[in-house]
This record gives C-alpha cells, sequence and structure tokens, in this order.
C-alpha cells in the first residue's frame, strides 16, 4: 500500500499518511488501511479515525509501547489489499429541498444563477463519496457535487443549525448530524437521523460509503419524520420512484 508516511503521532497514536490531495484513489487507500487495521483485530487499538489523506490510529498505552505498535501496524497495513474492489454501501437519503427547510436555497440560487429545480436536479444527482466524519460526530465531507454549486459559505455563520440539514460550503456538501453551529448555506433538510447513541458506532455513515440525494416533498418529510420517531422506518423502505 503506498503511503508517504507512517509514524508515531504521540504516545498513544500512530499516524499513516498518503498523498497530500483530495482524490477518490487516496480516499481508496485510506479505506484499505482501515479495513486491514479493523480485521487485524488489534486488542489494543481503541479507535480509527480517517480524514481525507490520513489514518490516525489510537493505542492503549498501557498495553503497548509507541515502538511496538508502529511495527505491528506497519506489517498491518503493508499486507492490506486494495479496497477498490470492494463494493462500498450505497445509502439512499431523503431530503426536501426549499422553503422553510432549505433557507439558503435563495442565496444558491443567486450565486449560481440556477433556478431551484436545476439546483435540486444537480445536487441529487451525484452518488457522493464520504471522505471523512468530522466536525461532530456523524457529520459526512461529501466528496463529488457538481461545481456549478460552489457557493461561498455564509457571512455571518448560525448559532444553531437543525440536524439534518444539507448544505453547501464552498466547494463542499454535507449533512448536519446533530444541532450545533454551522456557517454552510442550507439548501433542505432530511428527516433521517444520522447519529444514535444507542447503537455501536453510533453514525449511521462511515468513510467510504456512497450517498445519494433523494428529493421528497414536505408530506413525505412529515410522514418519513413520525415513522423516525417511531423507530418505523429504515432506509430500505424509500419507493421505487423516490430511488430514481
Amino acid at each position: 500500500m503506498g503511503y508517504d508516511l507512517i509514524t508515531n503521532a504521540s504516545d498513544d497514536s500512530v499516524l499513516i499518511r498518503f498523498d497530500e490531495r483530495i482524490d477518490p484513489k487516496i480516499a481508496s487507500k485510506v479505506r484499505s488501511a482501515v479495513l486491514s487495521v479493523r480485521k487485524a483485530a488489534l486488542p489494543w487499538v481503541t479507535e480509527i479515525i480517517p480524514s481525507y489523506n490520513e489514518l490516525l490510529i489510537i493505542l492503549d498505552p498501557r498495553q503497548i509501547g509507541p515502538t511496538e505498535a508502529l511495527g505491528i501496524i506497519t506489517e498491518v497495513v503493508k499486507g492490506g489489499k486494495d479496497s477498490e474492489g470492494l463494493k462500498p454501501r450505497l445509502l439512499m437519503i431523503p431530503v426536501c429541498y426549499g422553503g422553510e427547510l432549505g433557507p439558503d436555497m435563495d442565496n444558491v440560487c443567486s450565486f449560481t444563477n440556477l433556478t431551484e429545480e436545476e439546483v435540486v436536479r444537480l445536487h441529487s444527482a451525484p452518488e457522493y463519496l464520504i471522505y471523512m466524519i468530522g466536525f461532530t460526530i456523524g457529520f459526512p465531507y461529501l466528496g463529488g457535487m457538481d461545481p456549478r454549486l460552489e457557493t461561498p459559505r455564509l457571512e455571518k455563520p448560525r448559532s444553531m443549525v437543525p440536524r439534518g440539514s444539507v448544505g453547501i460550503g464552498g466547494k463542499q456538501t454535507g449533512i448536519y448530524s446533530l444541532d450545533t453551529p454551522g456557517g454552510w448555506q442550507i439548501i433542505g433538510r432530511s428527516p433521517v437521523e444520522l447519529v444514535d447513541i444507542r447503537k455501536m458506532p453510533p453514525s449511521l455513515l462511515s468513510a467510504g460509503d456512497h450517498v445519494k440525494f433523494v428529493p421528497i416533498d414536505k408530506e413525505r418529510y412529515e410522514q418519513i419524520s413520525r415513522a423516525v420517531s417511531s423507530g418505523s422506518f429504515n432506509l430500505g423502505s424509500l419507493t421505487g420512484e423516490e430511488r430514481r
């Protein structure tokens, strides 16, 4: 596996760094390293944190020293297989665009010179790659947004953005997984809960997964919201028409 650097980032962590660019091929290498470390089931690994081009592995220093851990992880990663041949998960995420659930849709339309219908069509067309989970637990950083949708962040961030909000920040798009401050342009909201602290892992989404947004109307949004609240909704229950 072609990494640029593998080293002890601290006494309780190992850092693996790949080429410094945002690229699906680099993301595949990161995912391969994640899968290799997980498969090894090393009892002293407490957390595995992937990013765009790096992987940070947190260790329990009471069980192993940094030098020994570095040697073992180097061998584990060296023997790992490329993940490009592995089929990633594709999750269909319903989104109600515009209106009160997408308060910045007009901003995006004005900046891009696109109609709301065009914004929705372009935003919901790709299968986005999740490069990393960050900012808050469960927040996916998605790659593959149409460059025609690129819109600057808000000049003044909101003190609170509702969970499920789908936003655009520069060249990126993502979903707010929790109620949190934020400065991305909000163009819609999903009724799906991305975080469930009763589950392990608590995040619905993972780095390496793919996401496709499914446009829904307000009535369907409310219907799914009720099903989510009652625990009766799953992503597989979207209709065939909605999945297109």
